[in-house]
């Protein structure tokens, strides 16, 4: 199959679950029974998910019910901080218009959601964005998977925040303030 395409990517990965349910659990959900709960998922208005996945776990010390949403965006192209967060977007409405209603109807004590990118890569100032996203909580909310033409699942990893951290200019009052630099 070619894909050219964000319909023909969702045309793959739904044809290909097991294998792209396996890259989920390889790179970001080792041990977990995922599911399969849709395509094009609407949540609120005007909002449709690419594909939504699922498991379930309980706390092993607090015992409560876990349900874990899974929202994956597709992007035939390179991610672009719009997309970041246009996925935030998604992440938030699903907490506040769904996560309510599931525990009042479910036997469920917890519901956690996670958003999973599927592109061509990042271009450098998503990298950078998504870079910080992850450092600034403990938890990962948004993880990036890239695709090439062979079309196979990918963790994205960017390790350059050191050089990057290292190659910053900072106004000299920054520098100043803090007496950065040795006063230079």
């Amino acid at each position: 199959m070619f894909v050219n395409s964000e319909q023909d990517l969702e045309n793959y990965i739904c044809e290909n679950q097991d294998k792209f349910i396996q890259a989920l659990k390889e790179n970001f959900y080792p041990n977990k029974d995922i599911k399969f709960l849709g395509r094009q998922v609407e949540i609120g208005q005007q909002n449709r998910v690419d594909l939504m996945y699922y498991y379930d776990c309980t706390n092993e010390y607090s015992k409560e019910n876990i349900r874990n949403i899974i929202i994956v965006e597709l992007k035939y192209r390179k991610l672009e901080p719009k997309d970041i967060s246009q996925l935030s977007r998604y992440i938030n409405t699903f907490r506040d218009c769904v996560v309510s209603e599931i525990i009042k109807n479910d036997n469920i004590d917890v519901i956690s959601v996670d958003g999973v990118f599927v592109s061509l890569g990042q271009d450098k100032l998503t990298q950078e964005i998504s870079m910080y996203l992850n450092y600034q909580s403990e938890e990962n909310l948004m993880y990036f998977m890239s695709i090439n033409s062979e079309i196979s699942f990918n963790y994205e990893s960017y390790s350059h925040k050191e050089k990057y951290i290292q190659s910053l200019k900072l106004d000299r009052r920054i520098n100043d303030l803090f007496d950065l630099n040795g006063g230079k």
